[in-house]
């Protein structure tokens, strides 16, 4: 009775232990090695007869004294305030706001970090490119100052991801 109690004990943790492993929730960028990852901003979406594509703006994102030095220079912060100068320890740098057309791969995967997040909190939600530019070319809303992460393979992006910035 005794082994058969902690058999059972047993098997219900390595389902469970197998059932998240299937199920989590994956970083859509998990290969980089399967092309270029670029950090920046989507400045605007366009559409016509070859697909879609992106106006991106490269910028960069910088953790500890090199996000510090970077706040600094960017008159963000100041030297006798560096130790409070990046309370979740980054800093996008964005020095060069020159944009580069981008084409969208027609599979494009668009995960959205925070489009539903006063419902549902911080989640990946993924729409499509027409959706996406809806969002980005609307003047009033804010996702052209959201920076995203995008995976370029072939000269196309296959995957365009809203980074989370808390």
């Amino acid at each position: 009775m005794k082994y058969t109690l902690i058999g059972t004990v047993v098997l219900m943790l390595l389902l469970s232990v197998l059932f998240i492993i299937r199920f989590a929730p994956e970083p859509v960028l998990t290969d980089p090695n399967a092309g270029e990852i670029h950090f920046g901003f989507v400045r605007e979406v366009g559409n016509s007869e070859s697909g879609y594509a992106i106006l991106f703006d490269e910028a960069r994102w910088l953790t500890g004294k090199e996000g510090e030095d970077a706040a600094i220079a960017a008159g963000a912060c100041t030297e006798a305030k560096r130790a409070e100068c990046l309370p979740n320890d980054f800093f996008i740098l964005n020095d060069a706001t020159t944009t580069v057309p981008v084409q969208l791969d027609s599979a494009v995967v668009i995960a959205m970090a925070t489009l539903t997040m006063e419902k549902e909190g911080v989640t990946e939600t993924q729409i499509t490119p027409q959706q996406f530019m809806d969002l980005i070319n609307d003047p009033k809303l804010h996702w052209k100052s959201v920076p995203y992460q995008m995976l370029v393979v072939d000269g196309k992006v296959t995957i365009l991801e809203e980074v989370y910035v808390p």
